[in-house]
């Protein structure tokens, strides 16, 4: 089956985002992907030590949350009241009507994900392939003109050429295969999320937490170790920062600092010693999933020369929930914290 190429002007024109539209734009203005946002790199910088702040909660309400930036403003994205908050410069936050996140944009291509298909479009000829239905797009990447997209049940695609591709995993590797048929769509890793690092295209996965890379034509295992962490499963956030390299992990909720020859860390988020094998009793009688409460650091966002970084964990998570754990243990998620370097 060939990619289903189709004319969507409206569609195309409204997901053109402000990374530009130039079909030559540069690796340098590609942005990181977290989870469902696109996120603009930092200015990596010269090394130096790092300052952790808690900043606090944008609600009393929130307890799962991700971070983004709109308009030059940080905003507190919380899924699960469906309310966005905007960070003001005392530190305290702001109620402000919600707005979608930026799209995935590179070589002039504009990336979206639904429908039962990943789309790239480009002016008003835009190009799809099938994906699994009720799937989300956890990653998108870019590299030599070529574009990786990495789905919640472990699409792996990648569009180049104009066309696009179902990748087939071969031991630690995905590849296109030397065919024009797509392969069935079959579940393996997950990937979550992307960033550039020293010239590299650097995935966060999941279930083993190791970093992977992407050259354009493959995804592969990087030679960057993963921290000695047993609780480190997952590789959910990546962004340069420092002089170094920011991974934030499930399901510990840590944050370790890869400086190019070794890891530093952890950045501990959460204080308490509870994980949520302690609580998976808890969650499956709040009608969650076992692992509900596992401990996530899903943001690393770069803003007015800092890092800021949330708490979250697994799913969506309102105030109903909250008698399930002891209110310390609660306490702790979607707290908004801030990375400064200090040269």
């Amino acid at each position: 089956m060939r990619p289903l190429r189709f004319l969507c002007p409206v569609i195309a024109a409204l997901l053109l985002t402000a990374y530009g539209e130039s079909a030559h734009a540069s690796q340098a203005m590609i942005p990181a992907w977290q989870t469902y946002c696109a996120v603009p790199h930092s200015n990596v910088g010269e090394p130096g030590t790092i300052t952790v702040e808690r900043v606090g909660r944008a609600s009393p309400n929130i307890r799962s949350a991700h971070l983004f930036v709109h308009e030059g403003q940080l905003r507190v994205w919380d899924h699960a009241n469906s309310e966005q908050f905007t960070l003001k410069p005392d530190g305290s936050f702001d109620r402000v009507t919600p707005v979608p996140c930026a799209r995935f944009q590179a070589y002039g291509w504009t990336f979206w994900f639904g429908g039962g298909q990943s789309t790239a479009c480009r002016g008003d000829e835009c190009v799809s392939i099938a994906v699994r239905d009720a799937t989300l797009a956890f990653t998108f990447a870019a590299h030599d003109g070529a574009v990786f997209v990495g789905s919640a049940f472990g699409d792996a695609l990648l569009f180049r050429d104009e066309r696009w591709c179902r990748m087939v995993k071969h031991g630690d590797e995905w590849a296109c295969p030397d065919t024009h048929v797509l392969p069935p769509i079959e579940p393996s890793n997950q990937f979550y999320s992307s960033a550039i690092y020293e010239g590299r295209t650097l995935i966060g996965e999941y279930p083993t937490g190791h970093l992977f890379e992407f050259d354009g034509e493959r995804v592969f295992r990087s030679d960057i170790p993963r921290p000695l962490d047993g609780h480190a499963l997952e590789s959910q956030v990546l962004m340069p920062f420092c002089g170094s390299l920011f991974v934030g992990y499930w399901h510990s909720g840590t944050i370790y600092r890869w400086d190019g020859k070794a890891w530093h860390g952890p950045i501990r988020l959460f204080h308490h010693d509870a994980d949520y094998p302690q609580f998976s009793e808890q969650a499956e009688r709040a009608g969650q999933i076992f692992n509900f409460f596992g401990r996530r650091a899903p943001s690393l966002v770069p803003y007015n020369g800092a890092l800021y970084a949330i708490t979250a964990s697994k799913g969506d998570w309102n105030t109903s929930i909250d008698d399930r754990l002891p209110d310390a243990v609660a306490a702790e998620y979607g707290v908004v914290w801030r990375l400064t370097c200090n040269r």
